[in-house]
């Protein structure tokens, strides 16, 4: 009966230590971006390493089918030469490079988020803020991948615009 009280007491006295040491510490590699140096880190893997070259390249008049015994071929460059739906994947593949410039799209927005935290600033319009307190070049940046990231889905995914038919066509998901 005794051993039971000490148990509990001993119990008891564990959960009053404290752990705050171990809990500050982060459970993997992630990093905190709280410095001018961290978002240029981070922004410099906001350009895509998939292209679009490739799979518009097989889709394009420059390309001709050898016939299905040609060895230079795959179930990839037929499906795109052929503009059917790809579910062969490639480095290049527009599945790859759809992927790859949402990424950028997000580290360029996790960068926007870090500046805005740094600054105290809250949106795009306080630009002259952000840039008097020494964040323009980032800013201008994070700005610049996001737009052209964007601007490269719509080329690659979108119907052109009409204005007869805008309201029902639709385009990317926008971040």
């Amino acid at each position: 009966m005794k051993t039971k009280y000490i148990f509990a007491a001993f119990l008891m006295l564990l959960g009053l230590v404290s752990c705050d040491k171990f809990l500050d510490t982060m459970p993997d590699n992630r990093a905190e971006v709280n410095s001018a140096s961290k978002i240029r880190a981070l922004l410099a893997s906001g350009y895509p390493t998939n292209t679009y070259l490739t799979f518009n390249e097989y889709m394009s008049d420059n390309v001709d089918n050898m016939g299905d015994d040609n060895p230079g071929t795959s179930r990839y460059m037929d499906q795109i030469y052929s503009w059917q739906d790809v579910t062969e994947t490639s480095n290049d593949s527009p599945k790859n490079f759809w992927s790859e410039s949402y990424l950028c799209i997000a580290h360029a927005n996790q960068a926007l988020d870090a500046i805005y935290n740094l600054t105290g600033t809250s949106s795009i319009n306080d630009a002259a803020a952000i840039a008097a307190a020494g964040y323009g070049a980032e800013f201008g940046e994070a700005l610049l991948i996001r737009a052209y990231n964007h601007f490269m889905l719509v080329n690659e995914f979108c119907l052109n615009y009409n204005s007869e038919t805008s309201d029902k066509d639709l385009g990317i998901p926008y971040m």
